[in-house]
């Protein structure tokens, strides 16, 4: 039998003598290591079980402080044509306006307020209302600026029960049929900040 036959005419268990050389037993295990890792799907993350599942971070609104809540409060939108309606402690809306939440991201305290406007020179009613606080609206001045009620709603219940208010603008719905309005500017004597956000103007 020549050296040909020998080599490749039969299949043999183990064609290297195992004293003679041991690494040769090695070299037949590695193919078939090779071949099991190409059924594998690539870039494939097998989840362990002991690995803690980490839930997404929520952030809070900050909350901007609000003078305290009167017992009542009148509807202080200057365009709607309401006859200065009352609302109870059960029931009322606040409209925060982008400009204020914009300027009491800077001071979410009333002392942090009162220092800005004193730094900023706001004295007047109408700057106040238009650059530092909410204002309280009725049903129908809150429908007519499309703000979304429920939220409008929300923030007076907390406005009544912790005096804060989260610090944002009040969200918009979509609405066709009752467009925007903005706040005629008026000439207004100076007042203490407490007096604001329940005061007729």
């Amino acid at each position: 039998m020549s050296w040909f036959t020998k080599i490749f005419g039969h299949k043999q268990e183990n064609p290297y003598s195992p004293a003679e050389l041991p690494e040769r037993q090695e070299e037949k295990k590695l193919p078939a290591a090779i071949e099991s890792t190409t059924n594998l799907v690539p870039n494939t993350v097998v989840p362990s079980t002991t690995t803690p599942v980490v839930k997404p971070v929520t952030r809070e609104l900050p909350m901007m402080e609000c003078p305290p809540f009167p017992g009542n409060a009148s509807c202080s939108d200057n365009d709607c044509p309401c006859p200065n309606t009352t609302m109870p402690p059960a029931k009322g809306y606040l409209w925060v306006k982008p400009e204020v939440a914009d300027t009491r991201m800077k001071c979410l305290s009333l002392a942090a307020l009162d220092g800005y406007m004193t730094a900023s020179g706001i004295s007047s009613i109408d700057e106040i209302r238009r650059r530092c606080l909410p204002i309280v609206v009725c049903e129908q001045a809150a429908k007519r600026r499309n703000l979304d009620l429920a939220v409008a709603a929300s923030d007076y219940g907390s406005w009544v029960k912790t005096g804060k208010v989260p610090c944002r603008a009040t969200p918009l719905v979509t609405s066709e049929s009752a467009p925007a309005v903005n706040i005629r500017s008026s000439s207004a004597p100076t007042l203490n900040i407490g007096d604001v956000c329940h005061t007729e103007v």
